[in-house]
C-alpha cells in the first residue's frame, strides 16, 4: 500500500467532526478546532495527542476548511490564516467546505454556472464572499483550491435532521404549496467522501468548484412525514403537517413579508450588519432549542429563503463531481437518506 498522505483540517462542527470520525487508509487527519484566533492553535492528532503547529509532520498535502462563523469578520480573518498557514506548511490544495445556498433558489435545473443569489442572505451572502476572496486569493498561491457545495446535510447531530425531527413534535407544520416542493438531500457520509476525492485528486485547475448532493430529489413534506414516522408509537405527542395557503415568498404574513425584502436587500443588509454589531453581547446565553415542549397551539413553518427553498422544485446537478472527482454517493436511495434523520 502506497505511503499515507497527511491532512490538516479546520473546524470540527458537525460536517468537520464526522470527517474526524470516519477512517481512511490513504489520510492521516490531523486537526484544529478554531484558527481565527491570535493564540497559538494546538493541533490534535490521528493518535489523538495534542501537538503545537510546528510539530507538524513536515510534508502536510491539503488544508481541510469546514470552520464557519456567525461573526462575518471571523470568516475572513479565518482565510487570511489558512492561506498564510498554506503557504508556510507548502500544501498542494485547500479543500474548502461551500453550500449550495449561494445559487438561486429557482425550479429547474441549477449546476456549477447557475447564478447566485441575490438576496442578503447573511449565511449565503457571507459564503459567496468568502468563495469570490477564494477566486482572488489563488492568484497568489502556488497550489489548488477545491470548493465543495454541498445541498442538503442530513445526518447524526445536523442541524437540517434535527430541524425537521424537532418541528413535528412542536405542534402544526406549516409547508408552503403543501410541501410539494423539491429537497435535494445528501447524507453527512457522503459530503466527507467527496472530501477524500478532492483531497485525493491528481494536480489540476488552480480553482475548482462542485456540487455535492445524493442525486436524488425527495418532497419535502415526504421528509416532515418520515420524520413523524419516526416518533410515532413512542411517549412523543406529534402535531400535524398542514399547507400554508399564503404565497408570499419569505412569510405567510405580509408585513413580516414585506419586512424579509427589505433586510435582504443591499441596504437592509448593511443596516442589519451594523445594528446587530452594535447590539452584539459578548456573553452570550445558549441557543434554546426549537421545540421545548408539544402544544396543540404551536405552530412552525419555514421563514425567509428557508421559505423559498420549501416552495420550489429546484435540482441539483452533481454531473460535474462524478466527472471530475468520481464522485458517487453511496447514499443514493429515499430509505437511506431518510433512515439519518434517526439521528
Amino acid at each position: 500500500m502506497s505511503r499515507k498522505i497527511n491532512v490538516l483540517q479546520v473546524g470540527l462542527g458537525f460536517i468537520g467532526g464526522r470527517y474526524k470520525e470516519i477512517l481512511d487508509d490513504r489520510i492521516d487527519k490531523y486537526s484544529i478546532k478554531r484558527l481565527e484566533s491570535a493564540e497559538t492553535p494546538l493541533v490534535d492528532t490521528p493518535s489523538n495527542e495534542l501537538i503545537t503547529l510546528s510539530q507538524l509532520p513536515k510534508k502536510i498535502h491539503s488544508l481541510v476548511v469546514f470552520a464557519y462563523s456567525d461573526k462575518r469578520k471571523e470568516n475572513f480573518e479565518i482565510l487570511e490564516n489558512v492561506f498564510s498557514l498554506a503557504t508556510k506548511l507548502s500544501v498542494e490544495s485547500i479543500v474548502y467546505i461551500g453550500t449550495t445556498a449561494i445559487f438561486e433558489i429557482k425550479n429547474g435545473l441549477t449546476n456549477e454556472l447557475s447564478s447566485h443569489l441575490t438576496y442578503r442572505e447573511f449565511y449565503a451572502d457571507t459564503k459567496l464572499k468568502i468563495r469570490n476572496v477564494l477566486k482572488k486569493k489563488i492568484l497568489l498561491f502556488d497550489g489548488s483550491v477545491i470548493v465543495l457545495h454541498p445541498t442538503i446535510v442530513f445526518g447524526p447531530g445536523g442541524n437540517w435532521s434535527r430541524t425537521v425531527r424537532d418541528s413535528v413534535k412542536c405542534g402544526t407544520v406549516l409547508l408552503p404549496k403543501g410541501g410539494s416542493g423539491l429537497c435535494n438531500p445528501i447524507h453527512v457520509d457522503d459530503v466527507c467522501q467527496a472530501v477524500d476525492l478532492a483531497v485525493m485528486r491528481p494536480p489540476g485547475l488552480k480553482f475548482s468548484e462542485y456540487i455535492i448532493s445524493s442525486g436524488i430529489t425527495v418532497p419535502w413534506r415526504k421528509i416532515y412525514e418520515w420524520a413523524q414516522c419516526l416518533e410515532i408509537g413512542g411517549d412523543v405527542k406529534i402535531g400535524r403537517i398542514s399547507n400554508c395557503d399564503h404565497a408570499h415568498l419569505f412569510n405567510s404574513r405580509w408585513i413580516k413579508n414585506v419586512v424579509y425584502h427589505f433586510l435582504y436587500s443591499r441596504l437592509g443588509a448593511f443596516l442589519g450588519r451594523i445594528i446587530k454589531r452594535a447590539t452584539y453581547k459578548k456573553t452570550i446565553s445558549p441557543k434554546k432549542g426549537l421545540v421545548q415542549e408539544y402544544q396543540s397551539s404551536n405552530v412552525y413553518e419555514p421563514t425567509g429563503v428557508y421559505r423559498l427553498l420549501h416552495m420550489k422544485k429546484q435540482i441539483f446537478s452533481i454531473e460535474l463531481a462524478k466527472d471530475e472527482l468520481n464522485f458517487n454517493p453511496k447514499f443514493s436511495s429515499e430509505d437511506g437518506i431518510m433512515e439519518s434523520l434517526r439521528d
